[in-house]
């Protein structure tokens, strides 16, 4: 499915109603998510220690309200809202589909919490590598067409398909990319696939079997032992590595 205008305009007025308003609450018991932030922060301070140390400017894109420890002090944080960045340092107002940076600013980039799901990936990746400095890495989250959950549905593997999800209980919408489609986006853009992990397979698969979010996310944590079903996970993040010529050979 190609993006349209009205698709778009519908994904905004999910975003606003779920995050834009200062009273806006979060869930308090929200398994499904809180096992997606643990297992992207596994990955990062897996692979990414001596980047975080050597990286001079950093962006968190989509940077939302969420702390990490192990995010520097001297980030900077973007978020389409005000409300959600609020009371983060070095805070930026900003789409990340045209950001206002400069060409090569950053050393990292760091887009997790399924912010490209509401975006334009092609846009919003062509903007992290003008951003880019050369050398530079960038962390990438999204959800994929290719989930169990949407097995056999309309546009199940598609490139880009909009679909109405579930976020924390609440009605959302959101675009969802296959995997192959992200990393030739990237791999056009001169970044190189470092690694990649992905998470809640069966918990995804329990999804498309009618079980609630609130139960199926108990069934991700035995996501390792069904490795070989990893292509339908509902989630995959990525670290890659902007150099000049390169080809994803991942």
């Amino acid at each position: 499915m190609k993006r349209s205008r009205d698709a778009a305009a519908l994904i905004r007025r999910s975003t606003a109603r779920l995050y834009g308003k200062a009273n806006s609450k979060w869930p308090e018991v929200d398994g499904w998510n809180e096992y997606k932030h643990r297992e992207t922060e596994r990955f990062i301070l897996r692979t990414g220690s001596k980047i975080l140390q050597n990286a001079r400017c950093i962006l968190d894109a989509g940077a939302g309200d969420s702390a990490y420890e192990w995010m520097p002090s001297t980030c900077i944080s973007l978020d389409r809202h005000h409300s959600q960045i609020s009371e983060k340092r070095n805070a930026v107002v900003g789409n990340v589909e045209r950001m206002p940076f400069t060409n090569g600013y950053f050393n990292l980039v760091v887009c997790i919490g399924s912010v490209l799901n509401y975006a334009s990936a092609a846009e919003t990746l062509n903007e992290f590598a003008r951003i880019t400095a050369a050398g530079g890495h960038i962390y990438l989250h999204f959800e994929t067409s290719t989930s169990f959950e949407h097995l056999f549905n309309t546009g199940w593997g598609a490139s880009v398909h909009l679909v109405r999800t579930t976020n924390a209980s609440r009605p959302d919408y959101i675009w969802v990319y296959s995997p192959k489609y992200v990393r030739a986006l990237l791999a056009g853009l001169h970044f190189k696939v470092i690694q990649s992990a992905r998470f809640h397979t069966l918990s995804a698969l329990c999804c498309r079997l009618g079980i609630s979010q609130t139960r199926a996310h108990r069934f991700a944590r035995f996501d390792r032992a069904a490795a070989l079903l990893n292509y339908f996970s509902d989630d995959v993040v990525i670290l890659a590595q902007k150099v000049e010529g390169a080809v994803d050979e991942t």
